[in-house]
């Protein structure tokens, strides 16, 4: 006699309720986690930038750089203030900074935990005066930037680039880099070779440059050319006895082309 065999009936198993799920609270431990991990960083007070703290700002003054910097720590998330050293952007912080200050050629800021904001000044230095044309000159550093304006030259040496259109900007450039860089070691090689004091420039093109000695004549030179050659011509011919004693009634000198010309009043 064959054997029966009898299946169990199907019995639905109980679901647990989610909250009796041990990913369900996981997840609610990892969003807390999250949301005191943002909390702690964006209001918790021993992260807060409470210490600025400047160094290297000579002309500018410490005080006008870390009001900058305090500006720029301050943040209003959801209603709440907050000036949290973790979301301080030194980036824009620094680009606000040379912005606001043309007189700084770079500025490194830096955090200190839990709460110090430091920032390196380091000031472009004058190096020549720009003759603007109505009596006042834009003072350049080495990279020919303009980052003041003064009534005078300051003692510096003069420059006339030719300007007379419209005003530059804090920060811009008045006379390129490479071309400041030739006129000033042209400046340089003249009064130490020829023995001829210097007292300004004039930028007339790309292919000419008129220097006015303290004398009052003037040396033409060509700043596309060797320009040690045309001073070392100027040297031989500053010592040649009947060249010193025309001196003084001297219109110009022009070492531009193969022949000296010297050209008298």
């Amino acid at each position: 006699m064959a054997q029966r065999r009898f299946k169990r009936p199907y019995r639905a198993k109980k679901r647990k309720p989610l909250i009796f799920k041990a990913p369900f609270w996981f997840t609610i431990l990892l969003i807390s986690a999250f949301a005191g991990g943002i909390s702690f960083a964006c209001f918790s007070p021993w992260l807060q930038v409470t210490d600025i703290k400047i160094s290297g700002a000579q002309t500018i003054g410490d005080k006008n750089i870390a009001s900058t910097i305090e500006a720029s720590a301050k943040k209003q998330l959801v209603f709440l203030p907050s000036k949290s050293i973790l979301l301080f952007n030194l980036g824009q912080a620094k680009q606000e900074l040379l912005k606001q200050f043309p007189e700084a050629a770079d500025i490194q800021i830096k955090r200190q935990f839990p709460s110090t904001i430091y920032a390196a000044v380091m000031e472009r230095s004058p190096i020549a005066a720009v003759d603007v044309g109505d009596g006042s000159f834009y003072i350049i550093d080495d990279t020919g930037v303009f980052f003041k304006k003064s009534p005078d030259n300051s003692g510096l040496f003069e420059i006339n680039a030719g300007f007379g259109g419209p005003e530059l900007k804090t920060g811009a450039v008045a006379v390129a880099k490479d071309l400041l860089q030739k006129i000033l070691r042209t400046k340089v090689s003249i009064e130490n070779n020829a023995g001829v004091k210097l007292a300004q420039a004039a930028i007339k093109n790309g292919e000419r440059i008129d220097f006015t000695t303290a004398e009052g004549w003037q040396i033409f030179v060509n700043p596309q050319g060797d320009l040690d050659w045309q001073v070392s011509k100027l040297a031989a011919v500053a010592a040649d006895p009947a060249f010193i004693a025309q001196r003084k009634t001297l219109d110009y000198v022009d070492l531009r082309f193969t022949r000296v010309y010297v050209k008298q009043k």
